[in-house]
């Protein structure tokens, strides 16, 4: 996975379809950005993330998905990084190509089958497990 310029986050190159979160939408250039990715998978991230934790108390810094990066590399994501050591934080929007969608879809099914009923990184089972749980995965 590389980090990308302007919050996108890229593993795999060239991508195609788009997801994520409501309130992301509304920035039109990350979207527009986003779509234009040749990444296979592509995560966008706000590298101003604290910014929008500032006095929140129903989604505290401690709650956002962070993000590391190593050498222009996703190193790890996830909330329980350290907010000190985040490049940024994950807003919840992703974009698979069709090979991006077939490595996550042939690697999801074994994880689900070797961690059924139990933790699976940091999730207390594998079928609550989020996003950046099984991005994880792949970038391990």
């Amino acid at each position: 996975m590389e980090a990308g310029g302007r919050g996108i986050l890229k593993w795999m190159p060239e991508a195609r379809a788009a997801s994520g979160a409501d309130d992301v939408l509304r920035h039109a250039t990350v979207v527009d950005e986003l779509l234009r990715s040749e990444a296979h998978i592509s995560l966008v991230m706000d590298t101003d993330w604290r910014r929008q934790h500032v006095g929140r108390w129903a989604h505290p810094e401690s709650e956002a998905q962070k993000v590391t990066v190593d050498n222009d590399r996703i190193a790890a994501i996830g909330r329980h990084l350290n907010p000190e050591a985040a490049y940024g934080g994950f807003l919840g929007l992703a974009r698979f190509s069709a090979k991006g969608a077939e490595t996550l879809k042939a690697n999801y099914p074994g994880v689900v089958e070797k961690f059924d009923g139990r933790p699976f990184r940091k999730a207390p089972i594998v079928r609550r497990a989020y996003l950046t749980d099984m991005s994880q995965e792949l970038i391990d």
